[in-house]
Order: structure tokens, then sequence, then C-alpha cells
């Protein structure tokens, strides 16, 4: 739990704690971007370079190969 979490949990007035939920609200919806699309990306981006090697590109039959070792 952050640190702002705690701060709107902790919070008493109503209005107050939907406002900084409200401030908080696009961070965490870049965070789950973050997280649900971009991440995802990166590892397959990183299992492609592998099977690159010095190469530009990989053939289906490389790509095969690969996964069947």
């Amino acid at each position: 739990m952050t640190e702002e979490t705690k701060a709107i949990q902790e919070e008493t007035d109503a209005v107050i704690r939907k406002e900084k939920r409200r401030a908080l609200s696009p961070f965490k919806k870049l965070l789950r971007v973050v997280n649900e699309d971009f991440r995802p990306r990166l590892v397959k981006y990183q299992q492609q370079n592998v099977l690159f090697g010095d190469r530009n590109s990989y053939s289906k039959q490389i790509q095969m190969r690969h996964l069947c070792e």
C-alpha cells in the first residue's frame, strides 16, 4: 500500500478523500497500462531479440526450432 493510499484511507472528510482519489486516478491508470500492456510487450521483445541473435530478423523455421528446443 502506498503512502498516498494510506493518506486517502486515513482522511475523515469524504469530500477531501474523493478529491485525493480523483487526483491519484490518472497515475493509477498509467501504472495499469504499463503493467498490462507495455510489460508483456517488453518480454515478447526480449524473447525475439534472443531469437534474432546477430541477425536483423528471423524466419518461421528458426522460431519453430527454438520453441522445440
